[in-house]
């Protein structure tokens, strides 16, 4: 048994010998105070988390729509330009959708 084990059980044993004394209940004040703040804490926060992660999906979707679309875009003026090139892959692509559609 290394040391660190032989601590933690000489400590547990410690603490098991120790005497139990009685813990006396909190008041009602004590009670509601904490209830109190809990309540108001925690309102306020879940409100502002969800708020904050809406923000940033939705300027992550914003973002992901504009490359789409410029993506598309330099797609489709790459595809006029080489409309009659069979060997490019994307009008190879393009073309064999057009006749899996059409069928």
């Amino acid at each position: 048994m290394n040391e660190t084990n032989h601590q933690l059980d000489r400590l547990l044993k410690a603490a098991a010998r120790a005497p139990q004394g009685e813990v006396a209940p909190a008041s009602f004040a004590m009670e509601t105070r904490v209830m109190a703040a809990w309540r108001v804490g925690r309102s306020g926060e879940d409100v502002m988390a969800l708020i904050s992660w809406f923000r940033r999906a939705v300027a992550c979707g914003c973002l992901v729509m504009v490359v789409s679309l410029a993506w598309g875009y330099s797609i489709s003026s790459s595809q006029t330009d080489t409309a009659n090139n069979s060997n490019e892959p994307i009008s190879i692509a393009d073309s064999a959708l057009t006749m899996a559609l059409n069928q």
